[in-house]
């Protein structure tokens, strides 16, 4: 497929598949090969047969990202959302959905949404990361910055905000250390 050698990359696939026909790395190969060969329809076919067979998060992000690429922004946001229901603790669906949001310029209802999602975790580390990144896109750095702390003094590891948090302090002229 990086080759652009579509046939044989479909024959790979097919022979991958007779193998180990669960496999998310082979839908996702599969579907980037349909997506490239300008076929959106049997992408979005081969998601959705696959949603049937059982809609677990990493297929349910395949799904979100295959509707992404066919600009089906109605049904990302439901895999997105669903994915977020199965597993509220991965970060992706909500990086996707915040993106997805940001590109719709409906940042207000996006930080409602994230908020909402906060008050239902026990450790919202996505969701605050996420209504930092928008208060950020906003303007609104006092309140930003506010939602970086309080994501590190739930994980002090989360990449993301402290990245965030730096640059601000950064930008602010504040004690780096």
């Amino acid at each position: 497929l990086i080759k652009n050698d579509l046939a044989g990359a479909r024959a790979a696939f097919e022979r991958a598949q007779a193998l180990d026909s669960k496999s998310t790395d082979l839908l996702s190969g599969l579907i980037a090969l349909d997506l490239k060969s300008n076929n959106a329809a049997g992408a979005r076919a081969r998601v959705e047969q696959r949603l049937k067979e059982g809609a677990t998060p990493a297929i349910l992000l395949i799904a979100a990202r295959t509707y992404m690429a066919t600009n089906d922004q109605a049904a990302t946001e439901r895999a997105l959302r669903q994915a977020i229901e199965a597993d509220p603790s991965l970060q992706p669906p909500y990086e996707m959905l915040g993106q997805l949001y940001m590109s719709q310029k409906k940042l207000d209802e996006a930080r409602r949404e994230f908020e909402a999602l906060a008050t239902r975790q026990a450790k919202p580390v996505g969701p605050l990361t996420m209504i930092g990144m928008i208060l950020m896109t906003q303007g609104q750095t006092a309140q930003a910055r506010k939602r970086f702390e309080d994501v590190l003094a739930i994980d002090s590891r989360s990449v993301i905000a402290a990245n965030n948090l730096a640059w601000m302090r950064a930008e602010a002229g504040d004690d780096l250390d």
